[in-house]
């Protein structure tokens, strides 16, 4: 269970650097269409805090267990673009970003 929170807590830090940066570097009209992304990302932490055992769990297990294992994979998919990145800031930045917290969240899921 400690290391699950700890998980929760190392992807939430890595997740909040990369939505920090990300918002940081991005001109005023490319964050109106990040808007969505930064949601999704603040959902899928809340899950990962559920299903670690922070936050207590207002789903069904089963449907924590699902939506853990749909970020797993939709946090690799994006690490998989941020490697491919042709700008050098998203392949050095992001993508080591990405795929920390993919780790953490794959690990969340098969725990």
């Amino acid at each position: 269970m400690i290391l699950l929170q700890f998980l929760a807590i190392a992807a939430t830090v890595i997740l909040a650097i990369e939505i920090f940066a990300t918002w940081k570097t991005s001109p005023v009209e490319i964050r109106k269409a990040l808007v969505l992304p930064t949601f999704l990302q603040i959902f899928a932490l809340t899950i990962a805090w559920m299903r670690s055992g922070i936050l207590p769990a207002i789903i069904p297990h089963e449907i924590i267990t699902i939506l853990i294992y749909f970020f797993s994979v939709y946090l690799t998919f994006t690490a998989i673009i941020a490697i491919c990145a042709v700008e050098k800031k998203h392949r050095k930045l992001f993508a080591i970003l990405w795929t920390f917290a993919a780790i953490c969240f794959w690990l969340i899921s098969l725990l």
